[in-house]
């Protein structure tokens, strides 16, 4: 999944046209992106979801459009390390930058 912010209150993310996860966004659109980084960067935003575009290169664009965040920082725990996911297949892999690419061109207007 690609997610790009496009402002401090949307977030745009791709999510494959097949999942399950893309089903369950179109019967409630309420959902909590969860964001952890190194360091002590751990937030929830609690929002709601359109799929916006599912042309889009065989994914569709989903806009969260942020009611809320929760800040989980603790001083007494960090982040050791940042979550890292990559695709395993070839293909995968070789769509995932056109489509990254695609989200930051919508997150700029464009």
């Amino acid at each position: 999944m690609a997610t790009v912010r496009a402002s401090p209150t949307v977030a745009l993310l791709a999510l494959g046209a097949a999942r399950g996860s893309l089903a369950g966004l179109r019967l409630a659109a309420r959902l909590a992106l969860v964001v952890l980084a190194v360091g002590v960067v751990a937030v929830t935003a609690y929002g709601r979801a359109l799929v916006a575009d599912e042309a889009l290169l065989d994914v569709a664009e989903v806009r969260v459009d942020v009611d809320r965040v929760q800040d989980a920082r603790r001083s007494a725990c960090a982040i050791e390390r940042g979550v890292s996911c990559g695709q395993t297949d070839a293909d995968a892999k070789a769509r995932e930058l056109p489509v990254r690419s695609a989200l930051e061109r919508l997150a700029r207007g464009g």
